[in-house]
């Protein structure tokens, strides 16, 4: 028998409120008393964004993005292969040979599509992007809001600019750089994550740990201070000076705990997962299922979704199976 799912978002922080939901194979959307407000009729649908949301609908037997506003209505009609969410008043969108560029609200094109469609949203007024170095060397570099190349490509992969410096990878290592494109973290990392909180988590060897900005000193030096060394098996971003690392002990088991950013732990928790703070609760799981603890490690909201997300604007977003689903599994 066909297994229904049931979507309940009793807590799914979207920029004003809306949230998508499955009905039947469409998509919609219901406000945070769970009420209707754009009746299911789409075959995918995205967050909303700066008041407008990407939804996918069929149109003469095609998939087609369409951005609509908070009743429903189109606001900007099909007429891009891919388009992705608004950030700082602009959207990437694609044509069907995969290049892009990026719209304002009205649907204008402010940047031509011309960027091959490897790229990034804007960001503290910078997006990344792929290009060509030269007729054959092809990088990843940065744009301005005109389209023009402001850090020429030149880095093998990118991330987006946070706290004023963005992770690049150069030969198969991970450094930062400014928006001068110079470098101010020397690439050494396997692996490196944004600046959160005064903070990166990166991976040297087979260890996370934490660096921070080493502030006027590295227009000296260009070099980082590592804040927390190197000693975790796993690590998350600081969000509210915590991070949810996981460290393995002697038997090899894998452990969750929560530190704050000397490295000191601030609890162990009793759960097989544990996800980063956001607004005072952060999502652990149990067995199969979800809830919510607050930062003194308390069992506020009860496991029992099958998935969730973190808090933001008082809401999250949760996942569950309905009865009939559960019966037919």
């Amino acid at each position: 028998m066909r297994k229904l799912l049931l979507f309940l978002f009793i807590s799914l922080g979207l920029i004003g409120g809306d949230f998508a939901y499955s009905k039947d194979g469409k998509y919609g959307y219901i406000d945070k008393n769970g009420d209707v407000v754009i009746k299911p009729q789409f075959e995918n649908a995205g967050d909303f964004s700066e008041g407008l949301a990407v939804v996918h609908t069929k149109i003469m037997g095609k998939y087609k993005c369409v951005y609509i506003d908070k009743k429903g209505g189109v606001a900007i009609e099909p007429q891009f292969y891919w388009a992705y969410g608004f950030s700082e008043d602009l959207a990437r969108v694609e044509k069907e040979d995969h290049y892009c560029g990026f719209i304002d609200k009205t649907g204008e094109i402010l940047i031509d599509l011309q960027f091959n469609h490897d790229g990034g949203s804007f960001s503290e007024g910078l997006a990344w992007l792929a290009g060509y170095n030269n007729k054959y060397d092809y990088k990843y570099g940065y744009i301005d809001k005109t389209g023009k190349w402001v850090i020429a490509p030149q880095f093998d992969e990118t991330k987006n600019f946070s706290e004023g410096l963005a992770a690049v990878r150069i030969n198969g290592k991970w450094g930062y750089i400014d928006k001068k494109g110079e470098i101010v973290v020397e690439p050494e990392f396997v692996e490196a994550g944004d600046f959160s909180e005064g903070l990166a988590r990166v991976k040297i060897e087979h260890k996370w740990g934490y660096i921070g900005k080493a502030g006027w000193l590295r227009n000296f030096f260009a070099i980082c201070k590592w804040v927390i060394k190197p000693r975790f098996y796993q690590a998350g971003d600081f969000s509210e000076g915590i991070a949810a690392v996981k460290i393995g002990n002697e038997w090899g088991q894998i452990i969750p705990l929560y530190i704050d950013k000397t490295g000191e732990v601030v609890f162990k928790p009793e759960f097989d997962y544990i996800k980063d703070f956001s607004e005072g609760l952060a999502a652990v799981k149990i067995g199969n299922k979800w809830g919510y603890i607050d930062r003194t490690g308390k069992v506020v909201i009860e496991p029992q979704f099958v998935e969730v997300g973190a808090f933001s604007e008082g809401l999250a977003w949760v996942w569950i199976r309905n009865q009939s689903s559960a019966e037919n599994q």
